[in-house]
């Protein structure tokens, strides 16, 4: 038979559901395979293993055929969606690169859903998991939380590295029909919460694009590899480590074990290396499209252990140690990729150059100019842009792992010696967080009150907690616990995050974040709550405005509000869960497009014999409710979204568009990477301030009566916003006066008022962004001067040292003149270097039993100057001897 004939007869047999070029390609990957079998020597049974892999591949042609179809309908309408959406970012003021930019990141101009960005979705997606595991812990059984911190609560490591392996063991044996296999109904219990997790971010994937099968007991357990431990052995080790554990059979099918050795050691090379043995397509010449995300998280899992305790195994030696690290980084990386499928398509590069080449394409009727030429060369490179980078996370893979490891410690040590006062700085968090409850409407009193009060309620308990956790947020230090004490103890950035981790648990700022966000969580979900007595046109115009914002709009609204509940606590709640237990009718409103298009098609079927009508009218059924089913889903992540973004505009930590602008879209690990990480470094906090907190209030407000009226009310919103945070600034400062042994800077003085002190106020409630602590107290938020500023506090260090070892030259030339200044400035630049020894509760006692009197030993007179200097400029002095001996 001709290569013609065998092409149509695989369309044929298809029914017709593969193209000519795929049965053209199915057909050489059978070639291939026939050749590599016969070269195999083993002539009996070829033939019938010949047949059994064609048909393998058969299968695998037809899923991507019908895969390519899905993908091409989703395509169709995210687009859809997507040209609606760049048509409210254009209402809302931008042009279309800045919309781009919004769609990937987000932005604070008013406009329905300009917040509805990939970054948010992508926490939406992680607060759907993550928060859905911990709210249920929390509801159900406590105390599994404590079990899993182990030595972070005061169980020993060991405890809950053994309970981990339970859970483990029980997820293996689901696999089989089998439960409770260790005894341990905790760890049995868990087991299902993690698998069930583990399915519903199958089912997004799948949803969404993606075809990952259907899992069961191991498939659940995601395959970690450490590229620096194995490293540290050779390929042919790791293999003879990893044979004897895996199931060859089952692995490598058809595959000799011989074979199935030299395949393990192209996966050794390929996980260390990150690069394939099989030249590219871009490689040998071939034009080639962006990478499919759908297809990427689709691919087959290939290496299958023998047993758990395999699994476990090979997880101490090569992974992450801890099996809890294991399963929520692969959560957290199927967040990330569906937000980006979510918001963009399976195809999330194509369908960015798509909109951009479309807007390019704009551009051409304009009169040209150099805007006009830098502008569509930059919306023909969107793959280069910063933001784009973030949302892959493509800033993730380091250049040069050495240089990538060495510039990590070297800041991780800056900052684990300059930032012990950082929970001191965040006094201002709650004052944030009260300005973001102000703007969207709550009254000054309650928005205060209701701040203060989830505060001194810390985390939560019972109802309260679990609450937190379902809306996805208070649980990032919870999360962190459980997984960096674990994580590649003997690799250098496996240590320097252990460090990271613990230096702010215990200087407070790992507590005091989530205290806040959990706190933010409550009052956002409990506000809800009270709203969803009222329909949209009776909530208030700044509530309106925020929901807006976020996509929500009336129809959507009148959805959400039938998923309040009443907690044991009394108070009502809305979260993202109880969407899932809404009506299916109750979504007929937002689908009543999408059903008129099925019923147009019905209608238009040219065979309308009772049986083909009732046969339609049952598949049109089918539709709706899978229709039903798609809008509930996005719903639910709308409030998800909701509750993500939101919480993130009262706690401020960097965002997508702070690390845009931090790294530049660099790599760690080159050299332009390192150079722009060691400038940027303590800058995320005042550029995710000034465009979060600052920018939301200039550009974001609701937009009621006259213009002169809208300019009134931003301009008293600002005024608030800036006394507030200077009320809270000066508390800050006094408050860190307080830490170090000082008496509060004196804000009235003989001569009046004391402008220095109200402008250091005004430098600590972050208002002013990075230059105002040099402008008005010489010191940034933590601590420097201008070149710290400009270049970052590695930087200002190096050039200290250089300049020590010249004044020590100068000094020994002069026969010792001036040689207590530099061993003064030389002290002081030793204990700025010197982790843990700056955390707040340490400073005092420390300068008292040992560092005054070093530095006076080096500069006499040190401790007299400096009074004098401190009582000139701010009328402060000392509540405590200055030293002990």
């Amino acid at each position: 038979m001709a290569f013609k004939d065998c092409v149509q007869a695989v369309v044929k047999a298809s029914g017709k559901k593969l193209t000519d070029r795929e049965a053209e390609e199915l057909l050489s990957r059978v070639d291939t395979l026939r050749r590599r079998v016969r070269a195999d020597g083993d002539v009996i049974g070829a033939e019938e293993r010949i047949a059994r892999l064609a048909k393998d591949e058969a299968n695998k042609a037809k899923i991507a055929a019908a895969l390519a179809r899905k993908h091409a309908a989703i395509n169709v309408r995210i687009r859809e969606r997507l040209t609606v959406a760049m048509g409210h970012l254009e209402k809302a003021g931008y042009d279309a690169e800045g919309a781009l930019r919004v769609i990937m990141r987000g932005g604070n101009m008013r406009g329905t859903g300009v917040r509805n960005s990939v970054a948010a979705t992508q926490a939406a997606f992680e607060a759907r998991y993550l928060g859905g595991i911990l709210g249920r812990i929390a509801g159900e059984r406590p105390h599994v939380e404590r079990m899993l911190q182990g030595q972070n609560v005061g169980l020993d490591r060991r405890e809950a590295d053994a309970f981990g392996e339970r859970v483990v063991r029980e997820i293996w044996a689901s696999g089989e029909g089998q439960r409770n296999v260790t005894g341990d109904p905790d760890a049995a219990w868990l087991a299902g919460v993690l698998t069930d997790t583990l399915e519903l971010s199958r089912g997004d994937i799948n949803r969404l694009g993606g075809n990952i099968g259907k899992l069961e007991g191991y498939g659940y357990l995601p395959q970690a590899h450490d590229a620096y431990r194995l490293l540290k052995v050779s390929a042919d080790a790791w293999v003879d480590a990893i044979a004897g554990r895996l199931d060859l059979a089952k692995t490598f099918p058809d595959l000799p074990d011989a074979e199935a050795r030299e395949v393990l050691g192209e996966i050794y090379r390929t996980i260390t290396t990150g690069i394939r043995k099989e030249p590219t397509a871009r490689e040998e010449g071939k034009r080639v499209g962006p990478a499919n995300l759908a297809k990427a998280m689709g691919h087959e899992r290939t290496l299958h252990f023998k047993s758990a305790d395999d699994w476990i195994a090979y997880n101490k030696q090569f992974g992450f140690i801890n099996p809890m690290a294991a399963i929520f980084t692969h959560l957290r990386k199927s967040a990330r990729i569906g937000g980006q499928m979510q918001i963009l398509g399976p195809n999330p590069e194509i369908m960015l150059k798509s909109l951009a080449a479309e807007a390019a394409r704009k551009l051409r009727d304009k009169p040209a100019t150099k805007k006009t030429a830098s502008t569509v060369a930059r919306l023909t490179s969107i793959e280069e842009w910063a933001d784009y980078k973030v949302m892959t996370g493509q800033l993730f893979p380091i250049g040069r792992s050495l240089t990538a490891d060495a510039g990590a410690t070297i800041r991780s040590i800056e900052s684990v010696s300059k930032l012990g006062g950082v929970l001191l700085s965040s006094i201002t968090d709650p004052v944030t967080l009260a300005n973001n409850l102000r703007f969207q409407g709550k009254s000054f009193v309650r928005a205060y009150a209701e701040t203060l009060i989830g505060y001194l309620k810390g985390r939560g308990k019972g109802d309260a907690r679990e609450v937190s956790f379902l809306v996805g947020e208070g649980f990032d230090g919870l999360i962190d616990n459980m997984v960096h004490p674990y994580a590649a103890d003997d690799a250098v950035a496996g240590k320097v995050s252990k460090a990271m981790g613990f230096f702010f648990r215990v200087s407070g700022l790992t507590w005091f974040t989530d205290t806040g966000r959990a706190v933010a969580a409550r009052i956002l979900a409990a506000d809800m709550g009270r709203q969803a007595t009222k329909a949209w046109s009776a909530l208030g115009a700044r509530y309106r405005n925020v929901l807006e914002l976020h996509g929500i709009t009336a129809e959507k609204w009148d959805v959400l509000r039938r998923g309040a509940w009443r907690a044991g606590n009394g108070n009502t709640y809305l979260t993202a869960d109880r969407v899932r237990h809404i009506s299916g009718d109750a979504f007929d409103g937002l689908i009543r497009e999408g059903v008129e298009r099925a019923r147009e098609a019905l209608k238009n079927d040219q065979a309308k014999t009772p049986e083909t009508i009732a046969k339609r009218e049952a598949e049109l059924a089918v539709r709706v409710e899978k229709l039903r089913e798609q809008a509930r889903a996005d719903l639910e992540l709308d409030l998800h979204r909701f509750f993500a973004d939101e919480v993130s505009y009262g706690i401020i930590e960097a965002d997508a568009r702070a690390r845009a602008v931090s790294t530049l879209g660099t790599r760690p690990g080159t050299i332009a990477g390192e150079a722009i990480r060691f400038i940027m470094q303590f800058k995320s906090f005042p550029v995710a301030f000034t465009q979060r907190v600052l920018g939301r209030a200039v550009h974001s407000g609701p937009a009621f009566g006259t213009k002169g009226e809208r300019i009134m009310r931003n301009s008293l919103h600002m005024g608030e916003l800036i006394g507030t945070l200077w009320i809270a600034g000066m508390l800050a400062m006094w408050a860190k006066d307080l830490a170090k042994g000082r008496t509060p800077k004196e804000l009235w003085g003989d001569d009046g008022l004391n402008w220095k002190v109200l402008m250091a106020g005004l430098v600590q409630s972050g208002g002013l962004g990075i230059y105002g602590d040099f402008l008005f107290a010489q010191n940034q938020r933590f601590g420097g001067s201008l070149l710290e500023t400009l270049s970052g506090p590695a930087v200002n260090d190096t050039v200290t040292f250089f300049e020590l070892a010249l004044g020590l030259r100068d000094a020994i030339y002069a026969g010792g003149e001036g040689i207590d200044k530099v061993g003064d400035r030389a002290a002081r630049w030793v204990e700025g270097l010197t982790p843990f020894a700056n955390l707040f509760y340490i400073k005092a006692p420390l300068d008292y039993l040992i560092l005054n009197s070093m530095r006076e030993a080096l500069s006499p007179g040190y401790l007299r100057r400096q009074e004098k200097r401190m009582k000139q400029d701010y009328g402060q002095g000392y509540y405590m001897p200055r030293t002990a001996f």
